[in-house]
């Protein structure tokens, strides 16, 4: 869906989305980071082909970590822990062949305790982003940054961490960067649809 998609479906009352698209990372993030975003009164995420796809687990455990998606039970084949069967295919030679695991084919995911703080940085987490002098003079950046979905924060200062503001939880992150500013910074957001 584009955003203009999930913004039309949000005025429905949603209790479960099923992410099962592109499999690839990036896709997945997107695809979960809105359905927490647009998605009320969401209360469970499914995940179709995690037990095989790269893209899909990194996205769940990402998501786990930043407590967007709470406790996951798996589902399908896998779920007790059975080995199974099934097609893949090798991207480089487009060719297909059995594999075997024994990770769940999907995993069902309740809505975390911090999915609203997990959802200012979705669209921004390993983005670079370019900082700029205010007022604004002359268009040259003084430095970049770019955040981690595990909180950490990398910039031409330096590394540094970033965690969610209590209160404006959707708004702000708070910005610990010790080669910069001797106490934590406000990174405040700008939302096209508010």
């Amino acid at each position: 869906l584009t955003v203009d998609s999930w913004r039309a479906v949000r005025s429905n009352p949603v209790d479960v989305a099923i992410i099962d698209a592109n499999h690839k990372y990036e896709s997945v993030r997107v695809d979960a980071h809105n359905a927490l975003r647009y998605l009320s009164p969401l209360a469970y995420v499914v995940f179709d082909d995690f037990g095989h796809e790269a893209g899909v687990q990194r996205t769940v455990k990402e998501l786990q970590r930043s407590r967007a998606l709470g406790h996951c039970h798996g589902i399908g084949q896998g779920w007790d822990g059975q080995p199974w069967k099934f097609q893949n295919w090798d991207e480089t030679t487009g060719q297909s062949f059995q594999s075997w695991t024994n990770v769940s084919e999907g995993v069902i995911c309740e809505k975390g305790l911090a999915a609203e703080s997990a959802q200012s940085p979705a669209g921004f987490v390993n983005q670079r982003f370019y900082m700029y002098p205010q007022p604004i003079e002359f268009m040259q950046h003084r430095g970049i940054f770019r955040l981690h979905a595990d909180g950490r924060l990398e910039t031409s200062w330096g590394d540094g961490s970033w965690s969610s503001l209590p209160g404006n939880l959707r708004d702000s992150l708070q910005l610990e960067l010790p080669g910069m500013a001797r106490t934590p910074l406000e990174l405040r957001f700008n939302w096209p649809d508010r």
